[in-house]
């Protein structure tokens, strides 16, 4: 399994566009891009699991940026849920071809984040769930 990867150029990427105003493009394209992506088993190819997560990684970050995005008076609420809706659906489906390729002791600490995520909800996704 390989290791865990935080995306970092994603991170910086959403930064600028935040101050160039295509946030919206951005996460439009990634958006595009998960759902082309077709998720066929392959337990033995490593090179699926290194593509995966990293679409899983960067799923949970414009996530968590929408969620924020969500939070502001302006913000159209609707169009924010749908994506949303569509990103989890589909960091949900990554996840699942995922779990059964990760060691015992990643599986013990998901279980841990999960609970503490869901005590540490913000309004806006504890409106979502």
């Amino acid at each position: 399994m390989a290791d865990y990867s935080f995306p970092f150029g994603q991170v910086l990427e959403l930064l600028l566009a935040c101050f160039k105003g295509t946030i919206s493009a951005r996460i439009n394209s990634l958006q595009q891009k998960l759902q082309k992506t077709d998720i066929f088993s392959q337990p033995d190819n490593q090179q699926q699991v290194q593509k995966l997560n990293k679409l899983e990684s960067q799923a949970w970050l414009y996530e968590g940026v929408l969620e924020r995005f969500g939070e502001a008076p302006t913000a159209n609420r609707g169009k924010i849920a749908r994506t949303l809706e569509a990103l989890e659906y589909k960091r949900s489906e990554i996840i699942q071809e995922l779990e059964p390729r990760k060691p015992k002791r990643y599986q013990v600490f998901a279980g841990i984040q999960n609970v503490v995520r869901s005590l540490l909800a913000s309004q806006a996704e504890k409106d979502y769930e």
